[in-house]
């Protein structure tokens, strides 16, 4: 097609410094692909956004997007361009504490998985599993992912069910604050961490760190924090990265560390 062009991206930190110099144009771009024959290229075009807006934390950004890529998976009547821009908005709705569409959203997500490809499913149950970690309903949070768990096994996915696994270990540990279930939550990780799935395992790492230090076992809270912060850098993940910071400094807080926990919240990126 004149005027596109394919660009190769080497590494992770060449795609962040590609999609930075090119976000003024999408926005715009996006938008003005209101003829009836783009709506498939507008869709995919909005999706491809999602990964960055997430990183750098432009949650006000990826709203307007996720609305895009609905609108137009809508139109297609197409369940699994929809049901993933539902989850896009869901997310994005959370971190910015708009939580008045969160329950419809989620709702016509559940209303449309009997439409999706078993792996799509099985993904999607995950993440309605995270939106109720966020808002603390952590006994419903259980059920999504366990569902996940079902279908990949019944998929013979063997690398879907050990990510899976860590989602369920993300429940457990905030579960383990009340309910004791912090073995199960780090068995879950180190199945996670063999298959590679390091942006799983690092929020994994995170909410045993959060479960130890709602225990007060504060070194092995720090310990938790420290293992999901290397991760995070490593994957350049700025924005979990920050939450993590804090964490971590409010762990070190609690234990007399008052010159690390300084040092902690002084190194937090600003936010986007």
């Amino acid at each position: 097609m004149d005027g596109v062009v394919h660009v190769v991206l080497a590494d992770r930190d060449e795609a962040l410094h590609w999609f930075r110099q090119e976000e003024s144009a999408v926005g715009p771009a996006v938008r003005s692909l209101d003829d009836p024959r783009l709506l498939r290229l507008r869709g995919n075009c909005a999706r491809e956004w999602i990964g960055y807006n997430e990183v750098v934390g432009r949650w006000s950004e990826e709203i307007g997007t996720a609305r895009v890529g609905l609108e137009a998976g809508l139109a297609l009547d197409d369940p699994v361009a929809t049901v993933r821009s539902r989850s896009n908005l869901t997310r994005a709705l959370l971190e910015t504490g708009h939580t008045e569409e969160v329950e419809a959203s989620i709702d016509a997500m559940l209303a449309d998985l009997h439409r999706l490809p078993p792996e799509v499913r099985a993904r999607i149950e995950c993440e309605i599993g995270f939106f109720r970690i966020r808002q603390g309903r952590f006994t419903e949070a259980l059920l999504h992912p366990r569902r996940a768990l079902e279908i990949y096994r019944g998929i013979g996915r063997s690398d879907g069910v050990a990510s899976t696994l860590s989602n369920v270990g993300w429940v457990l540990a905030h579960l383990g604050v009340r309910g004791g279930h912090r073995h199960p939550a780090r068995r879950h990780c180190r199945c996670c961490g063999r298959w590679g799935d390091r942006r799983f395992e690092a929020g994994a790492w995170d909410a045993i760190g959060r479960a130890q230090q709602g225990l007060g076992r504060l070194d092995a809270a720090i310990t938790g924090y420290r293992t999901a912060l290397r991760l995070f850098e490593e994957l350049l993940d700025d924005y979990n990265r920050a939450g993590v910071l804090d964490h971590l400094a409010s762990a070190q807080l609690e234990q007399g560390q008052e010159a690390e926990a300084r040092a902690r919240t002084g190194s937090v990126p600003p936010s986007c």
